[in-house]
């Protein structure tokens, strides 16, 4: 075909796009399972040269993070915009790249049409007659679908560790809440490593039927049964996970997204909480500062504690909290001024210091301290029990403070921390250490929430917060070792031509 390259670079394109849909403001989440079919098809069935597959690479990740971190610019971060471009670009190269090499579609037998209608449904048992060539076939895709679901996780773990782990692939399947609850073991590269599974096997199942229309033998649809199987018994697991369990240790704890940022408002809402009987009010923003512990009327609500973020100007981001509790008044400020994606160590902020309310650790961040898995790792340390997240930035924007929420609600889940979480743009909401949200407000809305937020123990570890990274690791291992044997292969292979 003349303008083949042209179907190639709109195939990866679209596949940007598709995926860059299913996250945050959009939320079309049900692509995900579909949005890796048009670079699939282009690497693995059309073949081309090496350079037309980096290109197509580079397009495919490139569409999917300008798309997504569109709101960089907007904010004038032209210098990250351009690196988080950047890092996306090698991750798609190297990506495609390694489908492209090691990933061989298995080739189909063909079958004469009248004996396929005649043959009917076999059984699935793999000793029976004729069903040689349709285990070969569905075990070659499970193969294969584990590569590329393998190759993509580690490079995504590996992106997450340079520059940001913010808008994994598989995020939109954490609106699921019982698959949501796999990344208690995974990490939130769980997540990634079913949507891209998924999506391989559905695009292998379509052209198996595409090349051999007709009736297929259970044997022939092992990699489809298996595959939903799969999803099923980790959703089962799941839902019987997430189902509320009562813990031991437990907070009343109130929640607003009022717009409001002064003393005076503050004093306000101070009595309903008090009547609510509530143990702790989170509050976004005061703009006096320092100076707000002399305004403050504790004599309405001596019992209620108070975490709350402190601006010195109503045009400045929070730069650190106060904590009014009824014996002590604590103030922290942060070392960080501007929110932003650093890298590597940069990531965990230096002045972690829980908050003991009730004999509970609580852990507040602010603004960018809790925008990376890392610092919220970290936390762990502390040790906390639960986070409170404090997101105020004037010269945000909405999308960015959605995006941090969704990611946010992930990490807390894959560490089991209750997480209770209060921004401008994006609202209020509490959430249990399985995912459950309690409570929401919505975005600037003067309406108070309450309710038991229950919090584990401090040494309560999920198995992914005790053991780490380990499935993008065995991922990348399992892609090492892959490669090297296909490349001996091929060179085994290649050389019998000279042999006499």
């Amino acid at each position: 075909m003349r303008f083949a390259w042209l179907l190639q670079f709109l195939l990866s394109i679209l596949a940007g796009i598709l995926i860059a849909l299913g996250l945050p403001p959009w939320n079309f989440s049900w692509l995900v399972w579909v949005a890796f079919i048009p670079i699939l098809a282009s690497l693995l069935s059309l073949r081309v040269p090496a350079i037309m597959v980096i290109l197509q690479g580079v397009l495919f990740s490139g569409t999917f993070g300008l798309i997504t971190f569109h709101w960089l610019w907007h904010e004038r971060r032209y210098q990250e915009f351009g690196t988080i471009l950047g890092v996306f670009g090698l991750q798609g190269m190297i990506w495609s790249w390694f489908v492209w090499r090691f990933c061989k579609l298995p080739e189909l037998a063909k079958e004469d049409g009248k004996q396929a209608k005649k043959k009917g449904l076999q059984p699935i048992f793999m000793g029976a007659a004729g069903n040689a060539e349709a285990w070969r076939v569905s075990t070659a895709h499970l193969r294969l679908a584990l590569l590329i679901a393998s190759s993509w996780t580690f490079l995504e773990w590996c992106r997450g560790m340079i520059l940001t782990a913010w808008n994994p692939i598989g995020l939109p399947i954490a609106l699921n809440l019982p698959l949501l609850q796999v990344v208690r073991v995974t990490g939130p590269y769980g997540l990634s490593f079913i949507a891209v599974f998924a999506n391989a096997i559905i695009y292998l199942a379509i052209r198996r039927l595409a090349l051999r229309p007709g009736r297929m033998n259970w044997a022939a649809r092992f990699d489809v049964v298996f595959t939903l199987a799969l999803i099923f018994v980790i959703a089962a697991a799941g839902f019987q996970f997430a189902q509320p369990a009562p813990q031991l240790q437990q907070l009343r704890i109130s929640i607003t997204a009022t717009p409001g940022s002064t003393t005076s408002e503050l004093n306000s809402l101070l009595p309903g909480v008090a009547a609510l009987k509530s143990d702790l009010l989170v509050w976004r923003r005061i703009t006096e500062g320092g100076t707000a512990a002399k305004g403050l009327d504790r004599k309405s609500a001596p019992d209620v504690g108070i975490i709350t973020g402190i601006a010195a100007a109503e045009n400045a981001p929070i730069s650190g909290y106060t904590v009014f509790l009824p014996t002590n008044v604590k103030s922290v400020l942060s070392f960080q001024s501007h929110p932003g994606f650093q890298i590597l160590a940069d990531q965990v902020p230096k002045n972690l210091q829980s908050v003991a309310v009730k004999n509970i650790a609580l852990l507040p961040f602010i603004n960018q301290e809790a925008m990376s898995l890392q610092a919220l790792k970290a936390g762990l340390h502390a040790p906390a029990q639960g986070f409170i997240v404090l997101v105020d930035h004037p010269n945000g924007t909405a999308i960015e403070e959605q995006q941090f929420r969704e990611n946010l609600r992930c990490w807390s889940v894959s560490l089991g921390r209750p997480i209770v979480f209060a921004s401008d743009r994006a609202g209020a909401f509490m959430q249990t250490s399985t995912g459950r949200v309690l409570k929401e407000v919505a975005p600037r809305t003067r309406l108070l929430s309450t309710y038991n937020l229950d919090f584990p123990l401090a040494n309560d570890m999920t198995p992914y917060g005790s053991f780490g990274d380990w499935l993008p690791i065995v991922s990348g291992a399992l892609c090492l070792v892959f490669g090297l044997r296909q490349r001996l292969s091929d060179f085994y292979e290649s050389s019998r031509r000279f042999r006499t």
